[in-house]
């Protein structure tokens, strides 16, 4: 073999391989591709647009979830925003409390930090706190007694 055909062999497999990788992404679901590495791209690429479509029905459905499973949590609202390779939003619940997520770089080693914070536009708030994401049920459990122990903690007057 010449170098002109081992060249010719490697961008045949390489063409092999981004094909395999973009069809087993799309046989994951929502959270898994919280944990799938993205493309890096100076733009937001269909890869990310796609994961972020399904991570806002995925997280619709845990909320309801939740907010219909536990008595002490109403959720009354929440919000999502798709960054450059990252996914922000604020969840709001009953009696003005307000809770900041952000899943950062979907392109590396992601994680879900939240915090509470004191309305729509508190983008410092609290204490971060990270969720664990490897395991779909842990995150679930972890992301209600979040929510939990923010609805039956009483904040002291002046706090903020």
């Amino acid at each position: 073999m010449n170098i002109n055909e081992i060249d010719q062999e490697i961008s045949r497999l390489n063409h092999l391989k981004d094909q395999v990788n973009f069809y087993g992404l799309n046989k994951l679901n929502w959270y898994e591709r919280l944990t799938h590495i993205h493309e890096s791209s100076s733009m937001k690429t269909e890869e990310l647009k796609t994961t972020y479509k399904m991570f806002k029905r995925g997280l619709k459905m845990i909320l309801t979830t939740i907010n219909n499973t536990n008595d002490d949590i109403n959720i009354v609202k929440w919000t999502s925003n798709l960054g450059h390779f990252y996914i922000s939003g604020f969840v709001e619940l009953e009696n003005n409390k307000f809770v900041y997520f952000s899943i950062e770089d979907l392109r590396g080693s992601c994680k879900f930090m939240i915090r509470e914070c004191k309305d729509f536009k508190d983008y410092t708030g609290k204490s971060n706190n990270y969720l664990n994401i490897d395991d779909f049920g842990t995150f679930k459990d972890d992301l209600t007694q979040f929510l939990k122990r923010l609805i039956n903690w009483m904040k002291p007057p002046g706090n903020y």
